[in-house]
C-alpha cells in the first residue's frame, strides 16, 4: 500500500524538521515539492515531481499512486515557493 504524507518545510528547511519526518522523507519512492523544496534532498534517490501545474501534477501523482506501487510519497509543502 502507498502512504502519501505532506511534509511542511519552513524557511530553515531540513534543519527544522524532526527525526520522524526525515525518516519518512527517505523512505519516499516519489518526492514532490517546488524545486526549492527538492534542492534540500540533492542525494534522494526517489523519482522527482517538481511543482508546476497543479492540475497536470496531481494527475501524475494519481497515476503514480494507481499504479498500485508499494511505498511513500512525500509532498513538500510550504506557503513559500
Amino acid at each position: 500500500m502507498t502512504k502519501v504524507h505532506v511534509v511542511g518545510i519552513g524557511l530553515d528547511g531540513i534543519a527544522g524538521l524532526s527525526a520522524k519526518v526525515r525518516e519518512i522523507i527517505e523512505r519516499a519512492m516519489l518526492l514532490v515539492g517546488s524545486d526549492r523544496h527538492l534542492s534540500y534532498f540533492p542525494n534522494h534517490q526517489s523519482q522527482r515531481l517538481p511543482l508546476k501545474n497543479f492540475t497536470e501534477d496531481i494527475n501524475i501523482i494519481r497515476d503514480y499512486l494507481n499504479k498500485g506501487c508499494d511505498g511513500v510519497v512525500v509532498i513538500a509543502a510550504s506557503g513559500y515557493c
